[in-house]
């Protein structure tokens, strides 16, 4: 079973009537020794509970937590990638026909023209970026 647990604000109370007591012997002029000790634990008797509780600076104090740093997250850094330029010819579907040296552009403009020609569609020339392995 358990057992009954005083608050401290009962105990503090409890302990606050039993100088307050003290105090009213003294402005009575008493001796010390003319108090009886019977008197005194009856009135501490009341207000145990049972349990051995010392002073109230022995009690366990709330322990506050520690706010928690979040880490913070690095950006990684984002390696460069080689790219090497090149002419594709383009359909006019956006597909790929054929694709050239970035230095042939003459080439790939002749190629888009004759296409042209040939199928009665307008085929077009654009710079394609390819990455480089390495």
């Amino acid at each position: 079973m358990a057992r009954k647990i005083s608050s401290s604000r009962r105990l503090r109370e409890d302990y606050d009537d039993y100088e307050h007591q003290d105090e009213s012997l003294e402005d009575d002029d008493l001796d010390a020794d003319s108090v009886d000790d019977d008197d005194l634990d009856d009135d501490l008797d009341d207000s145990e509970d049972g349990l051995d509780h010392a002073d109230d600076d022995d009690l366990p104090v709330k322990k506050t937590k520690k706010a928690v740093r979040r880490k913070t997250s690095r950006s990684k850094t984002v390696r460069d990638v080689r790219q090497r330029a090149y002419w594709g010819v383009f359909s006019p579907l956006m597909q790929q026909v054929a694709l050239f040296e970035y230095s042939q552009k003459e080439d790939a403009l002749k190629d888009a023209e004759e296409r042209s020609k040939a199928k009665n569609t307008p085929f077009f020339v654009q710079i394609v970026k390819k990455n480089i392995d390495g």
